[in-house]
C-alpha cells in the first residue's frame, strides 16, 4: 500500500530534522525546499551522512505530484535513477551538490519552467535538455563543460541565462536565438570577443561580461536600449563603442 504524502513528509521531517518548506495541494505534496538562508551553503541535509541522505531521496522519489524540488547545497554527490517518478517537476534546483554529470532521469520530467544545475562540476551537456521548450531561467555556471549543445537553441523561451564560470571559449550561435533573453551572465570565461549577432537580444535588461578577455565590444551592444545593468570589468578593453 503506497504512504500518504502527508506520511512521506513526516518522515523526511524526522531524518532532515530541522524544519523545511513545503506546500500541498490537497492530499498532494506539491513544493519541497530542503534549503535554508540560515544555513551556510543553504543545505539542510549537507552534514548528513550519505546513508541518511540516501534514505531521505529514496522517500522524496515517493513524491510523484512535485512540481517544485530545491535540494541546493546538499552535496548528495548523486541522485538515483528512480527520480524518474518526479515527471511533473516544473522548478528543478539541484546546484551545488557535486553531480559530476547531469543527471539521466532528467529527461522523464514531461517540462520544466527552472532549471539550475550549476556548482556540480559538470563536464559535458547532453542534447535531452532541449526538450524542455518552456524554459524560462536556466543556470549552468561553475561548471566545466566547454560545448554547448546547438539543439539548445530551442529554448526560445528562455528569460534567463547564467554561463558564468564554465570554460567556453566562444559565444554559440544558438544563443542568439533567445529574443526573449533578459538576463546574461557570461563572465570568468575565456572569450575574447562578441559575435556582432549581439544586436539581436533586444530585451535584454542585464548583462555580465566581468572577467573575460575582451578588447573590443561591437557596435551592435549601443543598440540593446533595455540593458539596466552592464559589467564589464577586468577585460582588456581599450575603448568603447
Amino acid at each position: 500500500m503506497r504512504m500518504s504524502d502527508a506520511g512521506v513528509i513526516r518522515l523526511v521531517g524526522q531524518k532532515v530534522g530541522v524544519p523545511f518548506s513545503v506546500r500541498f495541494e490537497g492530499e498532494r505534496c506539491v513544493e519541497l525546499d530542503l534549503t535554508s538562508e540560515d544555513c551556510i551553503f543553504r543545505g539542510l541535509i549537507r552534514h548528513h551522512t550519505q546513508a541518511e541522505k540516501a534514505e531521505i531521496l529514496c522517500l522524496i522519489a515517493g513524491l510523484t505530484s512535485l512540481r517544485r524540488l530545491d535540494l541546493r547545497g546538499n552535496l548528495l554527490g548523486s541522485i538515483p535513477d528512480y527520480f524518474s517518478n518526479l515527471t511533473q517537476l516544473r522548478h528543478l534546483d539541484l546546484s551545488s551538490n557535486s553531480l559530476g554529470k547531469v543527471p539521466l532521469w532528467i529527461q522523464h520530467i514531461e517540462d520544466l519552467e527552472y532549471l539550475n544545475l550549476s556548482a556540480n562540476d559538470i563536464p559535458e551537456l547532453p542534447s535531452f535538455l532541449s526538450k524542455f521548450r518552456n524554459l524560462r531561467a536556466v543556470r549552468l555556471h561553475k561548471n566545466m563543460f566547454r560545448t554547448y549543445p546547438e539543439e539548445y537553441g530551442a529554448w526560445e523561451q528562455l528569460e534567463v541565462l547564467n554561463l558564468y564560470q564554465t570554460r567556453l571559449k566562444r559565444m554559440p550561435a544558438s544563443l542568439f536565438r533567445y529574443t526573449k533573453l533578459k538576463v546574461l551572465a557570461w563572465g570568468v570565461t575565456p572569450i575574447a570577443e562578441l559575435p556582432p549577432d549581439f544586436g539581436r537580444l533586444q530585451e535584454l535588461e542585464y548583462l555580465n561580461l566581468a572577467c573575460n578577455r575582451l578588447t573590443v565590444l561591437p557596435e551592435a551592444l549601443c543598440g540593446l536600449t533595455r540593458l539596466k545593468g552592464l559589467l564589464l570589468h577586468q577585460n582588456r578593453l581599450s575603448a568603447l563603442p
